[in-house]
Formats: C-alpha cells, structure tokens, sequence
C-alpha cells in the first residue's frame, strides 16, 4: 500500500490532460482508468500487491491457493513449533520427471519442496504428499485489489505512481484516437521495465 490517494492521481492527470474541472474526462472516467492501470500493473508485476496467508493444505501433491488470491508466489515457511528448514522452490520440471516416484512416497504434513506452473498460477505442488491431516503452510499470493475510487489510498506502491499515471493518460488519449496515447503507453512499459531491472540488480527476490 501506497501513502498516494486516489485523488491525487486523478487530479494529476486531469491537470496534464488540461481538464482540471473534468468536462471531457470525468471524475468515474479517471477512476476507471485507474483501475485498469493497477490491473495491467499486476499482469506484468504481481509483486506489486501481494499479502501473506496461511493456508490449510489438502491431502495429495496439488494444491490452490485461495479464491481471493490471483497468483502463487511463494512459500515462506511450515507454519509448525518449532520452526523447521524452510521449503526449497524447485523447477516444475524437475517434479514432474520424479512424479512417478511420488506415488508411493510417505506422506508428511512437512513441505519439504515444491513449485508451481507459470501456465496455471492458481496451483502450486508440494512434495511429499500431505497425509488425510494435512499440515499448513504460509504462502505468498499475489491479489488483484477492490476497485478503488475517491477517497481510497492507491494499493501499491508510490514506486509505481508514474506508471499508473501513463497508463491513465494512455486510456484517456485512446478514448479520441488521439496518437500520444502511444507515447504514453510506451512509457508505461518502460517505467515498469525500468524498476524491474533495478530490483533485479538488488536482488533477485525483489517485491513491490
């Protein structure tokens, strides 16, 4: 979560669209635009809001992570006392070429391993098998936020204010065929390309 308001953004843009008292773009026209810049936001970095669950597994090695989630991000740990190592993200190909040595492994409620598919983000792997007890675990998930509107805070962080207000502008422009609305969509890729390459360089792990 931003310290950045949603009336800041729309006020920002109003005024470099030259229609601050919002005659052509409205104030639900600015909002929505809004809206749809967190959502492209999110489909290329879902870091930018993620929140932390403990989730109750279920018996096997497939597991979903929760309806209010959008994307399996991590695991962060077993959530058991005392605390023991934390599980090891392996290739989903790598479990896949053991899967047929999975079916007669013990089960454990202990996650040793596990990993996920980039082609179904809602499910995630876990070796070994959960038994009919299941243990849990604390996951990392990236969550598409309520629609916000006046009076809301932004929810992500005022690391991705510019962007948010290029893909605003972007929308804006779009809605007359206007060409600077390729402008500022190309600038959008490129702010988001741009802390994508600096978190990258900090650490690999990087979020937000």
């Amino acid at each position: 979560m931003g310290t950045r308001t949603v009336d800041q953004i729309v006020a920002d843009v109003a005024d470099l669209l030259h229609d601050t008292i919002k005659n052509r773009w409205t104030q639900t026209n600015l909002e929505s635009y809004l809206n749809r810049a967190i959502i492209a936001l999110l489909q290329s970095r879902p870091d930018a809001n993620v929140v932390e669950t403990d989730l109750v597994l279920v018996e096997g090695f497939e597991q979903t992570i929760p309806v209010t989630s959008d994307r399996f991000m991590d695991i962060i740990k077993n959530v058991v006392t005392p605390e023991v190592k934390r599980p090891l993200e392996v290739d989903h190909s790598y479990m896949e070429d053991l899967s047929a040595n999975w079916i007669g492994a013990v089960p454990n409620d202990i996650v040793e391993q596990f990993s996920h598919d980039d082609r179904n983000h809602k499910r995630f792997t876990v070796y070994p098998p959960q038994p009919v007890s299941p243990g849990t675990v604390r996951i990392l998930t990236s969550v598409i936020p309520p629609v916000v509107t006046s009076g809301n805070d932004i929810p992500v962080s005022d690391t991705w204010y510019e962007a948010l207000l290029n893909y605003m502008l972007f929308a804006a422009y779009s809605r007359d065929y206007d060409e600077r609305k390729v402008e500022h969509f190309s600038l959008f890729e490129h702010l988001i390309g741009v802390k994508t390459q600096a978190d990258s360089t900090v650490t690999p792990n990087a979020q937000g």
